[in-house]
């Protein structure tokens, strides 16, 4: 599972969540995704935050469109926003599913469960 955020403490907390259940990678901006995926990493799942640093989760996930991986890799987006505009896009670019900051720990882990299936 990849996780992506810019902030470090983010990243920490999801991981602390999903426990040891998981193999992770880490990513702190959308340059770093793309060339993860490019390498072919064996991403099976993505947790992507929308706020970063050199390439927004948007442009990630026009990147996977164009690549065509979105259809290989599910993404549940990660914002501490929910406007509803903001989730249709995400929803529209083929994100899975959505979580909002601050996390909700049985939320995060259940969405993510639900990506399995």
């Amino acid at each position: 599972m990849l996780i992506v955020d810019d902030a470090e403490f983010n990243r920490d907390r999801l991981k602390e969540i999903l426990g040891e259940t998981y193999d992770y990678l880490e990513a702190e901006n959308g340059s770093q995704v793309i060339q993860m995926l490019g390498e072919n990493v064996g991403i099976d799942r993505m947790l992507l935050d929308i706020n970063m640093s050199q390439m927004n989760g948007f442009d990630v996930l026009k990147w996977m469109n164009q690549s065509q991986c979105i259809t290989e890799t599910p993404v549940i987006m990660i914002s501490s926003e929910e406007p509803v505009d903001t989730m249709r896009k995400a929803y529209d670019m083929g994100i899975t599913d959505y979580i909002i900051r601050p996390f909700d720990s049985v939320i995060v882990k259940k969405r993510v469960q639900n990506t399995l299936h």
